[in-house]
């Protein structure tokens, strides 16, 4: 493991002794605790999905490295003020109008004290897109007006129970292994598939229009262009 990495060793041996199972299951060597702990510190149980320092603080780099990977994920949140809070999700990741998030999901707070701020369904909520929906960005609670963490919209600050500070960093571990790793890889190229057919078919209309004004046939964008 990177020695910069905000996930220590101390706090990979309490999750190993105390996240639900569903987050440790990757690696099928491993049948101890021990044998956990050590897989997690050699990066072979969770894929280091992200990293703020490494790929970029912004809302668009998160997503993109987090979006699309169908299993659990461990997310780091380390703030300005010295705190530091760990969200398990056991789903998918994803913009939502409503609360997500299984019976394994929960909110930790890692540091200064360590304890378990809110576990259960449905207290995960991310939308940067409806204004007047709901206050933009991501909120960990199960109702928008009693938060225990909120990262704002540009996901430059954060505002929890005891202050706020700024989002110094994030990091995203993916408990899913090879499997949802190569899942998520291919979604991304379908996507980019995808992308490239609508701006080959995009260029290829422009062409057309092109041709045709030449011709003398008036198209939208040959009336645009016509002053009389």
């Amino acid at each position: 493991m990177q020695l910069k990495s905000i996930l220590t060793p101390s706090w990979i041996w309490y999750m190993v002794h105390n996240l639900p199972i569903i987050y440790l299951t990757a690696d099928a060597k491993c049948s101890t605790v021990n044998e956990r702990i050590a897989s997690i510190l050699h990066g072979q149980m969770w894929d280091h999905l992200y990293d703020s320092l490494r790929d970029g603080a912004s809302l668009n780099r998160f997503q993109h490295h987090i979006f699309g990977y169908k299993s659990p994920l461990i997310m780091l949140f380390e703030i300005s003020d010295g705190y530091v809070f760990c969200l398990c999700c056991d789903e998918d990741f994803k913009e939502s109008p409503k609360h997500f998030g299984g019976v394994h999901s929960r909110l930790i707070q890692l540091k200064p004290v360590l304890k378990i701020l809110q576990e259960g369904p449905n207290i995960i909520f991310m939308n940067t897109k409806l204004r007047g929906v709901s206050s933009l960005g991501l909120h960990i609670g199960r109702d928008l007006q009693h938060t225990f963490l909120t990262i704002d919209g540009d996901f430059f600050n954060a505002t929890h129970i005891n202050g706020e500070g700024r989002l110094s960093a994030i990091e995203v571990w993916g408990c899913g292994g090879t499997k949802a790793a190569q899942e998520q890889g291919n979604m991304r190229q379908w996507e980019a598939k995808q992308i490239e057919k609508l701006r080959k078919v995009k260029n290829d209309y422009a062409t057309e229009e092109v041709i045709l004004n030449l011709g003398g046939v008036q198209t939208r964008h040959g009336y645009d262009q016509n002053p009389n």
